[in-house]
């Protein structure tokens, strides 16, 4: 049950890491940018196939830049996840979804101009937060639930739900972001198809996407909202984290604690036994207790004020 780091890193080291990121900006880049009347304000954050930028339209109206490096991505990636990421990102329209306003592509880059979430990630928030703020969590909550629950109902499946990937957007919404592992769950004849790729973050994963056992990705996202409610109410991850759980040892250890739900019963959780009650069918190692996104929006824990 390891704290996660619960201090925001505002050093010298990442005012550096702007400055080194704006000067090194690919020409083809900014000229791509520039044609389509964009313009690169400042470096947001860093991911290990992207880059998100700060940017303004003509309009003067301030948008974020998600810029991925082809050259930075594995083959697998590129032929495979990237088109499914370009193709669902015009796929969806919901409020709870960060929206997408233009997909450039070059040879190079691929560059998604979405919405400015201007007060940044539900991580962040939760690092600069000393103790959980009940109603505010459970409102924000509520939102990615609503979010995730529009692209089960479309057969999107996310595959990377965790607080990183929530934004808070203007009036105090909850958006879910990056689709970068996003998948269609179902085939042409609308039949679920079962993922055998493991991928996403594996303090979030299922214990069957952690096994490498066929999967259902609509079932194992609502595992990682439950990982995800956990820690908003405690400021904890469930099951551990680190870069022991990135090693087939650690991955077979995470199965085994969350096959023996092996996740403390603490603060508010102990307190009230609607909490409860939902972090344990979300958590529920077995795919026929688990609860969908659905069945999440009519729980007790979600209508109460």
């Amino acid at each position: 049950m390891s704290d996660i780091n619960l201090k925001a890193n505002l050093s010298n080291e990442i005012i550096n890491q702007q400055t080194t990121e704006l000067a090194t900006l690919d020409k083809e880049l900014t000229d791509c940018l520039t044609r389509n009347h964009y313009q690169i304000l400042s470096y947001i954050c860093n991911g290990s196939t992207c880059s998100v930028y700060k940017i303004v339209d003509i309009n003067q109206t301030m948008l974020a830049a998600k810029i991925i490096d082809h050259r930075r991505i594995v083959p697998k990636f590129r032929e495979q996840l990237l088109p499914n990421e370009l193709m669902i990102t015009r796929m969806v329209s919901h409020s709870n979804i960060i929206q997408i306003e233009n997909v450039l592509q070059i040879d190079n880059y691929s560059i998604i101009i979405s919405e400015l979430a201007i007060d940044g990630d539900l991580l962040r928030f939760i690092q600069q937060t000393e103790q959980p703020l009940i109603d505010k969590y459970r409102k924000w909550f509520t939102d990615t639930t609503q979010g995730v629950a529009y692209l089960h109902s479309k057969g999107i499946g996310h595959r990377d739900i965790k607080a990183d990937n929530v934004l808070l957007c203007n009036g105090g919404i909850a958006k879910l972001a990056d689709f970068g592992y996003a998948i269609l769950t179902l085939d042409l004849r609308g039949r679920v198809q079962l993922c055998t790729t493991f991928c996403g973050t594996p303090e979030y994963a299922a214990p069957e996407v952690l096994r490498h056992i066929p999967y259902n990705v609509t079932v194992s996202d609502c595992f990682s909202l439950g990982t995800l409610l956990y820690l908003l109410v405690t400021r904890k991850l469930p099951f551990g984290c680190g870069k022991t759980i990135r090693t087939k040892e650690g991955a077979f250890q995470q199965y085994k604690r969350i096959m023996a739900k092996n996740w403390a019963v603490c603060g508010e959780i102990e307190k009230d036994p609607n909490l409860y009650s939902l972090i344990d069918q979300l958590l529920h190692p077995d795919v026929k207790y688990r609860i969908s996104a659905e069945q999440v929006l009519l729980h007790p824990w979600i209508k109460q004020n």
